[in-house]
């Protein structure tokens, strides 16, 4: 891993590499021995839905959550004026074809092999956005997915163009995937590997050798309890939905399903039901998005995982606390390691809540391509959790071959879990506070069995260990006790600014109190879909680290009425 490059040197790499990979002689090297057919295709296991495909026969394209409108035109023109986002992702690796496939019959197969066709003449050669290696393995495995709507009907010409691009993009991607950044984009490469290797005829060798650095990275990224090194929900999600992917291919090659890929899924579908909110998404994390429910349903039953969601994961770092109709999600863990961190977030201790199919207490979450709002996203100020002096807990490079990895974080992250009768408590502490001021953060949580009455108290205290800067042990430090509210969440502070009234969509009511802080309301953003955010609000608790010591205790609970 290189780190994230700046904007020039991304543009001179971009134009070194397209010099290099567009050019004649490496285009011939791609073009060697182009296929007359495939062994085998192999499906794509998720189904399709016929009404979206008549919405991109209306040029109506609706990816990664945005959508963008061109009538009779395909939707490449796009590409550079978003590019980057989740829309030219989703756009460029072709799954929306499961959509034509459902709908079926001449009018979808024609379509179909019009946009194929479109993207041929505008991406035929390498391009450092279409033909990147994660977005390429995932078009790869979907235009083979999906080979009989695309060539239904193809004459000829349109058969041998299409083999012809499919072998030069598999040959490329055979090229890169395994200098493909470690983490989810590696390991998606390799499945692309995999799976057109299989399909493909004289791949079987590469498809081997591909599937044994895949069994490694499943290895290296999956964590014991089912998580993901990165941390982030959503990279689990990522990863079980290539897994079923490439468990369906290896099970249509009459392959076995190596163990380590059946082991992890059945490891990751549980740490998905710890990291599920009340609402079916998933908690607001380490880069992580809410994601689809319904999506995740579906991954879910194609995965065929069926084990309880889990209560706590101590390789990944987190707990989930259930009660009642509600559920509470915290971090308790510390950043992953190097180059897996480029993502990571500041947000040690932090939690968020649900109440029903309602989002209570949230995370900021990730911030999006711009680096201004993906900088405040990732620092503690962004989630809910206590923060001393406006310093986060994790700091993060920003510069160099390392940009956007963590410098300096919580070395140890303690956590310890009781339950009686169905009440939980919690009782943790970080020491990221340690290095710059000589603190230790503590914080206690209870869930009372009714789930109507959440507590917590934080407390800071002078680190034993005599480790800390010139700020420890003396003087006074302001902190804050953040709580982000989702933006469907209103709230209101009593007259006396002693606690906050906040009120769910169906009209339901909680209270917070604090006890060792002052109050007040102010303004937050959600970006909990990507590429989009929201403005909402949060309530935070001001008070005083006083000599290295300081307590504020708060209360959330349900009330009737006006509360």
């Amino acid at each position: 891993m290189t780190g994230v490059p700046t904007g020039s040197a991304r543009k001179l790499r971009n134009t070194l590499s397209r010099r290099i990979m567009s050019g004649g002689p490496y285009s011939r090297l791609l073009d060697r021995r182009a296929p007359t057919g495939l062994v085998f295709a192999a499906k794509d296991p998720w189904p399709g839905d016929s009404e979206a495909a008549s919405e991109l026969f209306r040029g109506a394209y609706d990816f990664g959550g945005d959508v963008h409108t061109a009538l009779g035109e395909p939707p490449w023109q796009f590409v550079d004026d978003v590019a980057g986002s989740a829309w030219v992702e989703e756009a460029l690796s072709f799954p929306w074809l499961r959509h034509f496939t459902a709908a079926g019959g001449v009018a979808a197969a024609r379509q179909a092999r019009a946009l194929v066709d479109t993207w041929m003449e505008a991406f035929g050669v390498w391009h450092p956005v279409a033909w990147r290696a994660d977005i390429l393995a995932h078009r790869v495995i979907f235009w083979l997915g999906h080979s009989g709507i695309i060539l239904a009907g193809a004459d000829d010409d349109f058969r041998v163009r299409w083999l012809r691009s499919l072998s030069r993009q598999f040959r490329h991607l055979g090229r890169v995937a395994g200098r493909t950044p470690p983490g989810v984009p590696r390991l998606r490469a390799l499945t692309g590997v995999v799976v057109g290797g299989l399909c493909l005829p004289g791949g079987r060798a590469r498809a081997n050798t591909a599937l044994k650095k895949l069994l490694r990275e499943v290895e290296r990224q999956v964590l014991a309890d089912g998580g993901h090194i990165s941390r982030s929900p959503s990279s689990i999600l990522a990863i079980v939905h290539d897994l079923v992917i490439l468990r369906a291919a290896l099970l249509t090659a009459n392959r076995d399903t190596p163990y380590l890929v059946q082991n992890a899924l059945d490891r990751m579908g549980p740490m998905l039901g710890l990291l599920r909110h009340g609402d079916g998404g998933l908690a607001l994390f380490n880069g992580g998005f809410e994601e689809d429910a319904d999506n995740i349903n579906t991954t879910l039953d194609l995965a065929d995982t069926h084990g309880a969601a889990l209560n706590a994961a101590p390789h990944s770092g987190y707990h989930r606390l259930s009660a009642g109709d509600a559920a509470v999600i915290v971090d308790t863990g510390t950043p992953p390691p190097g180059p897996f961190s480029i993502d990571a977030h500041a947000g040690t201790l932090s939690f968020e809540m649900s109440v029903g199919p309602h989002r209570m207490i949230v995370n900021c979450g990730a911030g999006g391509e711009a680096a201004d709002w993906g900088t405040a996203g990732r620092a503690t100020a962004a989630h809910s959790t206590l923060i001393v002096d406006d310093t986060s807990s994790s700091r993060f490079r920003g510069r160099g071959r390392r940009r956007g990895q963590v410098r300096e974080c919580p070395r140890e992250v303690a956590s310890s879990r009781e339950e009686d009768e169905g009440s939980i408590w919690l009782d943790l502490e970080h020491d990221g506070y340690v290095r710059k001021f000589g603190l230790i953060h503590r914080r206690r949580l209870f869930l009372e069995n009714s789930g109507s009455d959440l507590r917590g108290e934080d407390i800071m205290t002078k680190s034993e260990t005599g480790r800390g800067g010139k700020s420890s042990h003396s003087g006074n430090l302001p902190l804050s006790i953040r709580f982000h509210l989702h933006p469907e969440i209103s709230a209101s502070l009593s007259q006396d600014g002693s606690s906050a009234v906040l009120r769910l969509p169906d009209g339901d009511g909680w209270k917070l109190r604090a006890a060792g802080g002052t109050l007040s309301l102010a303004e937050s953003i959600y970006f909990g879909e990507r590429g989009h955010a929201r403005r909402t609000e949060q309530i935070v608790v001001t008070g005083t680290v006083e000599f290295g010591e300081a307590v504020v205790k708060w209360a959330l609970r349900r009330v009737r009425g006006n509360g």
